[in-house]
C-alpha cells in the first residue's frame, strides 16, 4: 500500500463522490479500503509510481461498467486516480494490460 486516503481527503479532492453513493454506498466501502481509508496499491520509486489499478468492482462482470447507464466506478477505483492527478501528480500515465480505462 502505497497510499492511505481518509474518507474527509477523499470527499475534498473527488468532487464527484457522492455521486457514486447510489452503487456503492458511503466511503470508503468494502474495495480497496481498509474499512477507515481508501487504499492505493503500488509503489513510488523516485518521481516514478508503479501502481495496480483497482478492478472495476463488477467482476462477475467485468464489461457492465463500461456499458451500463448507471454504473459507476467504486470509491477505491475514483481514489486511486485522485491518487494520481491530485497528490502524485502524474505527468503521464503508461497503461498496460487489457480493458484499460484510461
Amino acid at each position: 500500500v502505497e497510499y492511505r486516503m481518509s474518507v474527509d481527503e477523499y470527499g475534498n479532492l473527488t468532487p464527484y463522490s457522492q455521486e457514486l453513493e447510489e452503487n456503492w454506498g458511503k466511503p470508503p466501502g468494502n474495495l480497496n479500503s481498509d474499512g477507515a481509508n481508501l487504499l492505493v496499491y503500488g509503489k513510488k520509486f523516485g518521481n516514478i509510481f508503479i501502481g495496480v489499478q483497482p478492478s472495476f468492482g463488477y467482476e462477475g462482470d467485468p464489461m457492465r461498467l463500461l456499458f451500463s447507464k448507471s454504473a459507476s466506478p467504486h470509491h477505491g477505483f475514483a481514489a486511486y486516480h485522485t491518487y494520481l492527478e491530485k497528490i502524485f501528480k502524474a505527468d503521464a500515465v503508461l497503461h498496460f494490460g487489457t480493458h484499460g480505462s484510461l
